[in-house]
């Protein structure tokens, strides 16, 4: 099995690289079938996909940085990684993934409650087969580190004009398994990884769909999601 981590494999851009122990906890959660097909968007130099391919997963990749898919093209050639831009209509088929990925892509650096982040998460949803699920992966970071651009209440604030059921996941980083919980409390946030996760309703939703629930949240949507420097005023209308 490839062995990914974030000591061995040099980060590009400074995007996430999963320890291989939190991916398969990720996907025992999901509860997917071997086999299962899975979107992974922001893909840098394509750890994730490698391990997905290991585990028997139809995987597929695309990212929103140029640099990101000529590097993962020359390290996993065999693979079909494509560049996208996530304001538009992504080159795959709608309704045809059980599961979407999302790593660090610069559509989301910015004010999650502004009308082209929405936009985007809604051409990613009408990639997914009811049921299918939308997880966005990411780090969260000790008291004594520097916090993370957005907090989990920026995504779920972020997924609120959208149908389906929202979840949020914490996966710990593994030393503090050995931690007495009493302990561990102390510390908030703990570091590790947190995921946030939308079900797609049952019914067939298109794409079009999408982006008008991605639109009427963005006419309703004022202010900026957090606190953060990147962030900036919503618009009030979607791109």
């Amino acid at each position: 099995m490839l062995r990914v981590h974030e000591s061995s494999v040099a980060p590009l851009q400074n995007r996430l690289v999963l320890p291989p122990r939190l991916l398969l906890r990720l996907l025992n959660t999901q509860g997917l079938p071997y086999g299962s097909r899975i979107l992974v968007v922001g893909c840098g130099r394509g750890e994730l996909i490698s391990f997905l391919d290991e585990m028997s997963f139809d995987v597929e990749g695309v990212d929103d940085s140029a640099e990101a898919v000529a590097v993962s093209r020359k390290i996993l050639p065999r693979f079909d990684i494509r560049f996208v831009r996530l304001s538009e209509a992504l080159p795959v088929n709608d309704h045809q993934f059980d599961l979407v990925l999302v790593q660090d892509v610069a559509t989301y650096q910015g004010n999650l409650l502004d009308g082209g982040a929405r936009k985007a998460t809604a051409n990613m949803l009408s990639c997914l087969k009811p049921r299918g699920r939308l997880v966005f992966i990411r780090r969260s970071l000790g008291r004594w580190e520097e916090l993370t651009p957005h907090e989990e209440r920026c995504w779920t604030r972020h997924l609120a004009c959208f149908p389906g059921d929202v979840q949020v996941s914490h996966y710990p980083d593994s030393w503090l398994a050995r931690i007495p919980q009493w302990l561990v409390r102390r510390q908030t946030p703990q570091p590790g990884y947190y995921t946030v996760t939308i079900e797609c309703p049952l019914q067939l939703i298109t794409r079009a769909e999408w982006i008008d629930y991605a639109r009427r949240g963005a006419m309703t949507g004022r202010g900026a999601c957090c606190d953060s420097v990147v962030c900036a005023p919503a618009q009030s209308r979607a791109a």
